[in-house]
């Protein structure tokens, strides 16, 4: 076991090579990026919604999870804070959650839809049997009417 501790200790003691710096920057640009998109998502529903839209606790979460994130994503381009690396990283996996959890609710929201649709139309259903019932009752009664009316001419 402290053989490993050697050699993980001296590999992180290694300067890390060139072409994994340039992969590393990459990924934090593409972080950014990514971010940023979340960002405008976040002004869309803002201006689309309005302030009222910030009130729902898990948006008001979500912007602030994401700002944090882009904040600490930019900081962290130009410093080598480790530390802040830990929140990022919970920060985005927070994200992760609430994109779970948002399209738990829109798949439930779509099958409440679905069933209050399925419900009105089950109604208006029933309406049109009723009428139909009735119809048929009505045209019952006429016929049996006639038929005692044919009964009684042909005596």
């Amino acid at each position: 076991m402290a053989d490993l501790g050697i050699v993980l200790g001296q590999c992180h003691k290694e300067e890390p090579s060139e072409q994994l710096e340039a992969i590393t920057q990459a990924f934090a640009w593409v972080s950014i990026g990514i971010l940023a998109a979340f960002l405008a998502e976040f002004c869309l529903q803002l201006l689309l919604f309005g302030p009222r839209w910030l009130l729902a606790w898990g948006h008001a979460i979500d912007v602030t999870v994401v700002s944090v994130s882009f904040v600490l994503a930019l900081v962290l381009k130009s410093t080598q804070l480790e530390v802040l690396v830990g929140l990022l990283v919970f920060a985005r996996l927070w994200r992760l959650a609430r994109v779970v959890y948002t399209s738990g609710q829109l798949d439930e929201l779509e099958h409440e839809n679905k069933l209050e649709q399925l419900q009105l139309h089950n109604e208006e259903l029933q309406k049109e049997l009723q009428a139909s019932q009735g119809e048929a009752a009505q045209l019952r009664r006429r016929l049996g009417a006639t038929d005692t009316e044919a009964m009684h001419v042909a005596k």
